[in-house]
């Protein structure tokens, strides 16, 4: 099944998202969410990319254009 959404879990600050099952894709993950009991939750794609931005400093203007471009 092809479904794009996007999911953060707080606690360790990791972050997956994008079109699952045909891509593009980004799983994002903190040092700390190797030993974390994830608590996934389902966000926006325009929260995806703040926190992806905030968390870890990605630069979405340097991304192909699924992630470059405003809105989808």
């Amino acid at each position: 099944m092809i479904e794009m959404a996007f999911f953060k879990c707080e606690k360790c600050r990791s972050l997956e998202g994008g079109i699952y099952g045909k891509g593009p894709f980004k799983s994002l993950h903190s040092p700390q969410a190797k030993t974390c009991v994830h608590d996934w939750q389902k966000i926006s794609r325009e929260e995806f990319k703040t926190l992806a931005t905030q968390w870890n400093g990605i630069d979405w203007k340097s991304e192909i254009p699924f992630w470059s471009t405003e809105g989808r």
